[in-house]
């Protein structure tokens, strides 16, 4: 008996926005991104429970088989005025959330966004920010809460998660998630580029809090030499590694993807996503719980991506955007991926 495996001929998903998930059947595996859950946390902690459990009772219908939080899992752990007890409580409901996917058995990595380390101090940047104020994040979210799990990496100390990576498979083909907290600083990056070179043959997706803007340029953080953002991301750690095939990122409000940005000397592609919901409202308040899924089709090339509100039952995020920035085709749409291994790899075309 032969069998060839050859890439589909066709499009698999829908070619214009449908309001719905694709059929499981059409793709191979899905990567969940959800971000910016920090007014969810200080105001409606039912809405981020509902956003786990949803992914929780979703997983195996849905192929779900990581879970990205890209930062700001709580709000009042920023200022001066950001007291110890409110950002007790709002992490530890963070944690409840969270541990829906650790009962279920859902793989997921988290990463501190500049809501969750305490990098702001009545307006001032504090030196040696990332060093002195993660001890809080990490007693909700430290290394001792992920090391025993299967598809645990290491993290960039032992006692330290502000950056960290998992080892996954989606269905057939291995991935690295590459989670890196706000405004990573040298050692941090450092210790990614170390992290990739010892990876070089998985497909990598790195979350970032602080990447994109939302008109799609690469976000600097204003900070000098005390830390880096988007181009100091898009330097060090996707231009030189091919391995790289997409970033995940939030702290901005609002959505946008690129998939054209050119990578000198190659026709390599990556696709850039910003999606983060904080100040989209329902009924006048920030409790919009959107997220999104990712949903690969690895033969062909391409992912199909849907953002859907578990509490709201809706794929219609561009209605609750007080903005009225967006079409239906911003948050519901397909992209072509590059990947590596024995997957075959797709030309990319612009966005």
């Amino acid at each position: 008996m032969l069998v060839i495996d050859e890439p589909r001929a066709h499009d698999v998903f829908a070619s214009e926005p449908d309001r719905a998930f694709a059929d499981p059947g059409t793709y191979d595996a899905a990567l969940l991104h959800m971000t910016d859950t920090q007014y969810l946390a200080q105001r409606a902690p039912e809405l981020f429970t509902g956003m786990t459990r949803w992914t929780a009772d979703n997983a195996a219908d849905r192929k779900i088989d990581y879970v990205m939080h890209t930062g700001d899992l709580i709000q009042s752990w920023i200022r001066l005025n950001g007291t110890d007890d409110a950002a007790r409580r709002e992490f530890a409901l963070a944690h409840d959330a969270m541990s829906t996917l650790t009962n279920a058995g859902v793989p997921f990595g988290v990463l501190p966004g500049n809501h969750d380390n305490k990098w702001n101090v009545a307006g001032r940047l504090v030196p040696g920010m990332h060093d002195e104020n993660n001890a809080l994040f990490n007693e909700y979210f430290g290394p001792h809460e992920f090391d025993s799990r299967p598809w645990w990496g290491g993290s960039v100390a032992p006692d330290d998660n502000f950056a960290h990576f998992d080892l996954v498979e989606l269905a057939d083909a291995e991935f690295l998630m590459l989670s890196i907290g706000f405004n990573p600083p040298e050692h941090v990056l450092r210790w990614a580029e170390d992290v990739l070179d010892r990876y070089p043959d998985r497909n990598v997706v790195i979350g970032a809090h602080y990447y994109l803007d939302d008109d799609g340029r690469l976000r600097m953080s204003g900070f000098g030499d005390t830390g880096s953002a988007g181009q100091q991301i898009w330097n060090r750690l996707v231009v030189p590694y091919e391995s790289v095939v997409m970033v995940l990122s939030g702290h901005v409000d609002g959505q946008t993807t690129v998939t054209d940005r050119p990578i000198p000397g190659t026709d390599r592609r990556v696709v850039e996503m910003l999606a983060d919901y904080q100040g989209f409202l329902v009924d006048g308040e920030r409790r919009a719980d959107f997220q999104r899924l990712l949903q690969f089709d690895l033969d062909g090339g391409r992912v199909a991506v849907d953002t859907h509100s578990p509490a709201l039952d809706s794929f219609a995020v561009e209605d609750y955007d007080p903005q009225r920035r967006y079409g239906a085709d911003d948050g519901e749409f397909v992209a072509p991926v590059q990947l590596r291994g024995d997957l075959p790899r797709a030309v990319m075309a612009g966005s």
